[in-house]
């Protein structure tokens, strides 16, 4: 457990033990459906208000590079009016950056650490999010990679590509929106704690959520659109493939039409067994294909 006492106190547990959640317990004056959430991460998001403290339980899209996917971290916060506590159930990176860096640096401390615990909050809040919009800019670099190549004959290639970064902007987005009616509530029942004076500090909570919901929206577009078009392209040479085929096919048929008539054993068989008989089946042949190609030509269909 980690602690930073100022004017208010930030109480931090990473992974916390049985005797650091009663030694918070007893500091905050947590009830004991809070303590009984507290034991095990949670399956949702949510914010629950008690007499003088507010408890919030808000999960945030971190990317692991080596797995190459996002998933999601949980952050419960007890929150009083002059202590905050972060429970975590890992080590969650840009939490503990802004820890070290508020513990560190005298002025980011006394910025953060203001009069009341709100201050705080938007801090953390803020830090984390702006982390999450950092993390996004792998799905932008990658957006960018397909876009360059969409137009190079490769669409059969971009298929899995693309396939994995809608992944990874659907698990982002799928981790996110629970988020927003979290902090809505919290911004509601922060009057229980602040009264209104406090009210734009968790507006601005909410206005770095909706800057990074809009990437992630602007992001999901984007790569819905590569998708689409990498479709109708690569559909365009299947369908050219298919055409070429076909034509092939047509242009092939006096041979197979012609050459089944003279495999017919009938008693009489014309041209067959006059002198140059074969020429002159062929010549048959190739007058019907020159034919069907210069209909298909008049008809613009090659």
């Amino acid at each position: 457990m980690r602690i930073i006492k100022e004017k208010i106190t930030w109480y931090h547990l990473s992974s916390a033990t049985s005797e650091e959640l009663e030694f918070i317990k007893s500091e905050l004056k947590m009830p004991e459906p809070v303590m009984q959430e507290l034991q095990s991460p949670s399956s949702r998001q949510k914010m629950e208000s008690y007499p003088g403290l507010l408890y919030v339980i808000v999960k945030f899209p971190i990317y692991e590079k080596k797995k190459k996917t996002c998933r999601a971290v949980e952050i419960d916060f007890i929150i009083t009016d002059s202590a905050i506590a972060t429970i975590t159930y890992e080590q969650i990176q840009p939490l503990e950056e802004l820890f070290t860096q508020c513990e560190q640096l005298e002025g980011l401390r006394q910025k953060t650490f203001g009069n009341t615990t709100a201050e705080l909050a938007e801090a953390i809040f803020s830090h984390v999010f702006t982390y999450g919009m950092r993390e996004l800019t792998h799905i932008d670099k990658s957006i960018n990679e397909i876009s360059e190549q969409l137009y190079q004959g490769v669409e059969k290639s971009m298929i899995p590509l693309i396939a994995l970064v809608k992944r990874d902007v659907l698990d982002f987005r799928r981790i996110l929106k629970p988020t927003e009616g979290v902090l809505h509530d919290l911004h509601d029942v922060s009057k229980a704690l602040y009264g209104d004076e406090k009210l734009f500090t968790f507006n601005n909570i909410i206005g770095v959520y909706e800057d990074i919901w809009d990437v992630v929206e602007n992001q999901k577009d984007t790569i819905e659109s590569l998708e689409s078009t990498n479709q109708a392209l690569l559909s365009s040479k299947i369908n050219e493939v298919m055409k070429i085929l076909s034509i092939i096919a047509f242009l092939l048929a006096p041979f197979t039409i012609i050459g089944s008539m003279f495999q017919m054993n009938l008693q009489f068989t014309p041209i067959a067994g006059m002198p140059g008989d074969w020429w002159i089946v062929m010549a048959i042949i190739a007058a019907c294909c020159i034919g069907l190609f210069i209909y298909f030509k008049k008809k613009k269909w090659i």
